[in-house]
């Protein structure tokens, strides 16, 4: 059969990318994945052949997979209706396929099955498959899934195109309709229904999110970036099969050759993983034959059903089967131009039944039998399954590994735990495509071996050679080791190749603060904002400035000010901000050889900055001068945290601990600190110390702080 050989052409050209791939471990994972689908196929496909009284059970047993999957998704959306985030009801409703793209994706190409039975002759048979695809369009409108949305148009239209040309089941135009009829109540009564409930949602809870009515979300379908944010990897693929049209990177490898163009549009160490269009990346992964022999699956399977259609030798229920094998593609055609479902068990079961329906219809052709067409198959199915399964196997114990360890990736080394788990040897990619020797070399160097955590290291730079973790995680190394120069080096070297990556950012500040290159400072602010443009990226700016410079310039306070204009709901972070760099100007100059505070401790001054900020706001004084003074011990030469304490202790009117921080927030400031000289008076005058009171009062005002004109002239006369 040609769908056969042409299938049987792709796995091998798959498998010929071993030798070339960019990395052939995950090759041979993804490789696993393809062996249990055309085994998978090529066993259902021998079991249906020529079987057409099959058909109705194959027929049953997917309505009650769908009844399933369409109930378990309505139950969950049901249960958490009156959530005030629906989006997470919504997201979280992907019933046990992770993923509710998936779960839409797999009940759209289920769909055609009901729509098989609307043909039945029996009532009954046909009020259960109204009632179930009533509950799977009303599912698949839940779950706001747009690419179903231009799959359930497609399949509409080539309905209706069916009926209208090929149909010959009766001449009786009303009964050829009929089903058609029950199909559009069906599509109707269920976009009503959910649109109605979506707008009740909407009314109680304007927080709705970015899911809507459907209605609504049909109208976001666009292909743009802004419209899918699919566009640009789509362009990103097209453009190394333009480069690569021979090989490509690889059967399975798109999510490292990807990596150099997310460079400027990735957060982090984000990748994409898949370029949401099964066509594109087989072209990237395998070049211009893999495309073909990919694209020729789904031509044979297509014309070899509208053949039986148009063949006036078959049957009308020949006709329907052959028109709802042409529905399954469609379906599925629609996921893989916007998806990537052949990385996806449940839709590759999915595809290996839709595909095997050629064979079900006996072939108008003779065909020739060989006596050894079985043990052909079977031994190389045998051989390739035992294959497939140990490395399945692997990777189901490796991701249990990945899980234990997946909290630790934002982790200081310091504080992430001492685990061990033996990972096998596929896969060598962890699940967002950073190698797990990178991974565990933090673990090894947690334990102090420097040179395992290096070799690992470097071997996951060999493993992807692309995501430059491994340049992120020895610079942190080397940092730590106290090799300040190698540090630079790979904070450098990672923060150029990730711009957009906040870890790397801060690496490159912290190396830029402890050579003191503020130039180095400032361009990467200037470059890392071009991206991400966010509150935490000025922070860490004028925290690593500040620990240079440690008096602020008038460009500091003009960027605090942009700051407060940028972040709104940052107000009062930048406004003390701003504050300290005001009051900063009075400090003393900083010698050449002042002590650099490291990255941890200015990354816990800061900490605790936000939290005093926060606990001060919210009026939880006792709390807030714990964090103020954390932060005070760490940025030891700015008194404007000793006087944030005072101020704490003032405002709970402990006036011995607030007269002895502002005494020293005094010290600190080489005795400039004229708001701490006045607030120190007010307390003392508060302690009955009137004399001591008025004479801090009156130094304050000498330095430029008059305070409140009327207590001054109620309690000091002046």
């Amino acid at each position: 059969n040609p769908l056969t050989i042409v299938y049987g052409l792709l796995f091998f050209w798959a498998g010929g990318s071993y030798f070339y791939a960019i990395n052939s471990n995950e090759m041979l994972v993804c490789y696993a994945r393809m062996i249990t689908t055309l085994v998978a196929f090529i066993n259902i496909s021998v079991f249906l052949k020529d079987r057409e009284d099959y058909f109705n059970i194959l027929a049953a047993m997917f309505l009650v997979v769908l009844s399933w999957e369409s109930i378990s998704v309505i139950n969950k959306f049901l249960d958490g209706i009156n959530s005030e985030n629906i989006d997470e009801v919504i997201l979280a409703a992907s019933g046990n396929t992770g993923n509710k793209n998936i779960i839409a994706a797999s009940i759209a190409i289920k769909i055609p099955f009901a729509v098989y039975f609307l043909h039945a002759r029996k009532t009954f048979t046909q009020l259960l498959a109204i009632l179930l695809l009533f509950l799977g369009f009303y599912a698949l409108f839940i779950l706001n899934a747009r690419a179903t949305f231009v799959g359930l148009g497609l399949l509409t239209v080539l309905y209706l195109v069916y009926l209208l040309i090929f149909d010959r089941s009766t001449e009786n135009k009303l009964s050829k309709f009929k089903p058609f009829g029950y199909y559009l109540f069906c599509l109707i009564a269920a976009l009503a229904l959910s649109t109605i409930v979506f707008n009740n949602i909407k009314e109680k809870n304007e927080a709705l999110g970015g899911y809507d009515n459907p209605l609504k979300r049909v109208g976001t379908i666009a292909f743009t970036n802004e419209g899918s944010g699919r566009t640009n990897l789509w362009g990103f693929a097209f453009d190394y099969f333009k480069h690569h049209p021979v090989l490509g990177a690889g059967y399975g490898n798109w999510k490292l050759a990807s990596i150099p163009y997310e460079k400027y549009y990735s957060d982090d160490y984000i990748v994409a993983y898949h370029c949401h269009n099964d066509f594109l990346e087989t072209s990237a992964e395998l070049g211009m034959i893999g495309l073909l022999l990919y694209v020729s699956l789904y031509l044979i399977i297509f014309f070899t059903q509208l053949k039986r259609i148009i063949n006036k030798q078959s049957t009308s229920q020949q006709r329907l089967i052959a028109a709802i094998g042409i529905f399954c593609l469609t379906a599925y055609f629609i996921d893989a131009t916007f998806n990537f479902p052949v990385e996806r068990t449940i839709m590759q079961v999915n595809f290996a039944f839709m595909a095997s329906l050629i064979f079900i219809l006996p072939s108008s052709a003779p065909s020739k039998k060989r006596s050894f067409d079985s043990l052909f198959f079977f031994l190389p199915a045998l051989l390739f399954s035992g294959i497939a399964i140990m490395i399945n196997n692997q990777v189901f114990d490796s991701m249990k590994g990945q899980k234990l360890f997946s909290g630790d990736m934002d982790k200081d080394i310091a504080q992430i735990p001492d685990l061990e788990y033996d990972f096998p040897t596929y896969p060598q990619l962890s699940y967002n495509s950073i190698p797990i020797d990178a991974i565990m070399s933090r673990y090894a160097f947690k334990k102090n071996d420097v040179e395992k955590a290096i070799r690992m290291l470097d071997r996951a730079s060999r493993q992807n050679p692309y995501i430059h973790y491994s340049e992120f995680a020895k610079a942190g190394m080397y940092y730590k080791i106290n090799q300040p120069d190698s540090g630079y080096k790979y904070a450098k070297l990672a923060f150029e190749f990730k711009p957009r990556s906040f870890s790397a950012y801060k690496n490159w500040l912290y190396g830029s603060v402890q050579k003191r290159d503020t130039v180095a400072i400032d361009s990467a602010f200037s470059l890392y904002k071009t991206y991400r443009n966010e509150p935490r990226a000025w922070v860490e700016y004028f925290n690593a400035s500040m620990v240079v410079k440690q008096r602020a310039n008038q460009r500091l306070i003009s960027l605090a000010d942009s700051a407060l204009k940028y972040f709104p709901d940052s107000v009062n972070l930048f406004t003390n901000m701003k504050n300290n760099f005001l009051a900063s100007l009075n400090n003393p100059v900083r010698s050449n050889n002042a002590p650099v505070v490291s990255q941890e401790m200015v990354q816990v001054a800061q900490k605790n900055l936000e939290q005093a900020t926060l606990h001060f706001n919210q009026k939880q004084y006792a709390l807030a001068a714990k964090e103020y003074l954390i932060t005070a011990n760490i940025d030891v030469t700015n008194f404007v945290h000793m006087e944030n304490v005072a101020i704490c202790y003032y405002s709970l009117s402990n006036f011995d601990q607030a007269i002895k921080y502002f005494s020293k927030a005094i010290a600190v400031s080489g005795n400039t600190a004229a708001k701490s000289y006045y607030y120190k008076g007010v307390s003392e005058i508060s302690q009955g110390k009137k004399e001591q009171g008025c004479a801090s009062i009156k130094t304050a005002i000498s330095k430029g702080f008059q305070g409140d004109v009327n207590y001054n002239k109620t309690n000091c006369n002046f």
